[in-house]
């Protein structure tokens, strides 16, 4: 398999799609559990074509770009797992293209092959978290669109665009995702230590990166929303408590096969002096990325497995060298038989309901479970005080208080005043049928509250229903 992707033929992207839709289509079709974030981004999605707006009327700290894109697949599928899996291919196998045609066109490797295609493709399927549409791999596509123009300025490509394209790229990402907003950052530092850049080409890349948030700005404080923007977007990473849905004990055994491949990939490369000067620094560049993805880690308020995501252009193409390098073809195809066996048996494995892999990794906090709560929430505009969003899946969400580390802002602060005011006109223009108080919330709010706790009947110790 690998010799046929080493032949300089587009015509194997393909089959790069084939062998993508072999390994995940099985998946799909046999079903992969619903995950938190995943149906998170569904109500998000589903409560903005119901004409409410981001920040506003729903709290949540996604990006805005990721939030319209959820706006548009719920407004063409409804709330459909199918469309986001199935997208997800898709995007794969087009960045498995861009990701191969910067590298070709960069010469990064001695020998011009379709490998990268098909080993990013196989790296993108590594756990059924990687299968779904998230802005982690929305993200993805702009990041490499920008290391593809530092390695045309590594080339001497010097046209002024393309600093204001880069900036302009690594913005976008970072309205899908913003912890890529770290890539700004690597960026900047690989083509201050890896170019000859002048100050005035940075600064118009700074100026590109900045303008794109700008524009975003500029549309919320139209609607009078910037200051939610900024709280729940731009600094909620650093003032947001981490929930890890996945402990680091997890993260570094879901990770741990690609740390042998990364690690067995440097051993290779380095112990060879096989590149050319231009070559080295393309290799720097992918590992200063590598630090920025460690860094996006650190940005994340709630952690699971999809993040790992940010590492695969990195993995991918230091793999790809391994595999290169190995001098007889029968011992490289060997290697990689077993690479792509390791990675589908240990998918096949998480998605047997958790046999072995569960006994390793707790999948459990991440995945959407029945709760007790269902008779009563299902159908029903709800709103859930906790960190139970599960009790959300066969619901939608009422009031703006869906994030609950966000809702916690005003619900316990309720002694000021213009807390107060907020919150009832929020349980006025939309009050929930069914209030779900996983934290004891209730009480205070409603002595605080008498109009609305007269709207309300406590049928079970935290059950509120909403009177006819």
């Amino acid at each position: 398999m690998l010799s046929f992707f080493r032949i300089n033929d587009p015509y194997r992207l393909v089959f790069v799609l084939v062998l993508l839709m072999i390994f995940r289509l099985p998946f799909i079709i046999y079903g992969i559990p619903l995950t938190i974030p995943e149906l998170k981004w569904m109500l998000v999605g589903e409560a903005m074509v119901n004409g409410k707006m981001l920040y506003r009327d729903i709290w949540e700290n996604i990006g805005p770009l990721s939030a319209f894109t959820y706006q548009i697949l719920d407004f063409l599928f409804g709330r459909s797992q199918l469309a986001y899996q199935l997208l997800s291919l898709v995007l794969v196998f087009i960045q498995a293209i861009i990701f191969n045609r910067l590298l070709l066109i960069n010469k990064a490797f001695n020998e011009n092959t379709y490998v990268p295609a098909l080993i990013y493709a196989i790296c993108m399927s590594m756990t059924f978290e990687f299968l779904t549409l998230s802005p982690v791999l929305m993200s993805i596509t702009f990041v490499l669109l920008a290391i593809n123009n530092i390695f045309k300025r590594i080339d001497n490509f010097t046209k002024d665009e393309l600093f204001l394209y880069t900036g302009l790229y690594l913005g976008i990402a970072t309205l899908f995702y913003f912890p890529a907003f770290v890539f700004f950052i690597t960026t900047l530092l690989s083509l201050i230590l890896f170019t000859n850049a002048i100050p005035r080409r940075l600064m118009l890349m700074s100026f590109g990166y900045v303008q794109i948030l700008v524009i975003i700005f500029l549309y919320y404080y139209w609607y009078d929303v910037e200051r939610e923007l900024y709280f729940q977007f731009f600094s909620s990473p650093f003032s947001l408590e981490r929930n890890h849905f996945i402990n680091g004990s997890g993260l570094f055994k879901i990770s741990l096969l690609f740390g042998i491949v990364f690690f067995l990939s440097l051993v290779k490369l380095y112990s060879r002096n096989y590149y050319v000067n231009f070559q080295v620094k393309f290799q720097s560049v992918l590992l200063i990325t590598l630090i920025g993805a460690f860094g996006t880690i650190f940005l994340v308020p709630e952690l699971s497995s999809f993040h790992l995501m940010v590492f695969v252009p990195v993995l991918a193409f230091f793999t790809t060298h391994l595999f290169l390098l190995i001098e007889k073809r029968t011992k490289a195809e060997i290697m990689f038989f077993v690479f792509v066996a390791s990675i589908f048996t240990y998918q096949f494995l998480i998605d047997k309901n958790l046999k072995w892999i569960g006994q390793q990794v707790d999948y459990a906090p991440v995945i959407v479970t029945n709760t007790e709560y269902d008779d009563v929430t299902t159908n029903k505009n709800i709103l859930v005080l906790g960190t139970n969003s599960s009790i959300y899946n066969n619901s939608a969400f009422a009031t703006p208080y869906l994030n609950w580390e966000l809702a916690r802002n005003h619900l316990d602060n309720l002694e000021y005043y213009d807390v107060i005011t907020d919150v009832f006109k929020n349980f006025s223009n939309d009050p929930p049928e069914v209030i779900i108080d996983l934290e004891g919330t209730v009480p205070e709010l409603f002595s605080k509250m008498p109009t609305i706790e007269l709207k309300y009947s406590q049928i079970r110790n935290d059950v509120y229903i909403l009177k006819d």
